[in-house]
């Protein structure tokens, strides 16, 4: 097998309680790295001082990629964070809402609870869709909020939890009738599904470096659109040092970031951004959709594996129409 190809396991995480016989549950994700990533660790051929023109250009130059690949126009600008992804969730929440306005949250599992958690802490007032496992999200669960106002509708496009990816143009309209900010966390979906940011009215997305890019964890970024940037980032007085989007934006017309970042990990990023921009990023979505279809039929029959629940590589599809399933 060519060692420059991506082993991506995407949707290979397990729930370990049943197949191990814990009681417990634990995660785990396969993600591996292409060759030219590592041999870049392991060389640590980093930009070593980031105060310089040379780490300015690398960082617009990851900018325009990464704008490309989830399909924005130059006017949206993006916030990178030395964080995780959980911390980009609530920074994005910190600087886009207060307690006047009231969130409608697709809770269907851990990760959109845990936005359902940052909106209890932040004091911003929220509803909440509760899916079972194995439930598709569908219109009739927004049947109820009906004639309801909500400032905006959170999701985890695709819940990791769970393995359900929630159908994109089902959210858009909702949210177009409903007048709602569409925010999205599409930590395990962008670079693994097919997203397109503006083309679904997706006013904010979350995403983080470990995932689809395939490198490091330890950045995450928020790629903010036009019109939530002006009437809401701009305006909100956040009480944080650390997260304040306003202080990222300013400091990022300099290609910078305000506090150090993670400087490997940023390196990396671009090199895998641009990797995949010049396979072609429907190639690289095309060999995703072939390496989590072998997966499943290898998988198939393996004791313990279809009790297990499936996290992040399904060995169910599940969730999305087939047409857009089979690219998951």
């Amino acid at each position: 097998m060519n060692s420059e190809r991506l082993f991506l396991y995407r949707r290979s995480y397990f729930r370990y309680s049943r197949f191990l016989g814990h009681r417990t549950h634990r995660n785990t994700c396969i993600v591996i790295l292409w060759t030219r990533t590592r041999r870049l660790m392991i060389s640590r051929a980093f930009i070593s001082r980031i105060r310089t023109p040379e780490f300015s250009q690398l960082m617009f130059d990851t900018d325009r990629l990464l704008k490309k690949l989830i399909g924005t126009a130059d006017t949206s600008r993006t916030v990178y964070l030395t964080a995780s992804g959980t911390a980009a969730m609530e920074a994005t929440i910190m600087n886009c809402f207060t307690s006047e306005d009231r969130l409608l949250v697709v809770n269907g599992g851990t990760f959109g609870q845990r936005f359902a958690e940052l909106c209890e802490i932040h004091q911003i007032p929220f509803d909440e869709i509760r899916l079972p496992y194995g439930e598709t999200l569908s219109e009739e669960h927004f049947a109820s909020f009906a004639g309801q106002h909500f400032t905006a509708l959170l999701v985890n496009i695709d819940e990791t939890s769970t393995g359900q990816l929630y159908d994109i143009q089902l959210l858009h309209d909702v949210c177009e009738r409903c007048g709602m900010y569409l925010i999205v966390d599409a930590i395990s979906s962008f670079l693994c599904d097919p997203y397109e940011m503006d083309r679904y009215g997706i006013n904010v997305t979350i995403s983080s470096s470990q995932k689809g890019a395939c490198v490091e964890p330890g950045m995450s970024f928020v790629v903010l659109g036009e019109r939530i940037l002006r009437e809401r980032v701009q305006q909100q007085r956040v009480a944080s040092l650390y997260f304040d989007f306003k202080v990222y934006l300013k400091n990022f017309e300099r290609g910078q970031t305000p506090f150090t970042p993670a400087i490997g990990v940023c390196q990396e990023l671009h090199a895998s951004l641009a990797r995949i921009d010049r396979m072609g990023l429907q190639t690289h979505l095309d060999h995703i959709a072939a390496v989590a279809a072998d997966f499943r039929k290898k998988s198939h029959g393996i004791a313990g594996f279809d009790s297990c629940v499936p996290i992040v590589t399904s060995t169910k599809q599940h969730g999305q129409p087939s047409h857009l399933r089979g690219k998951s």
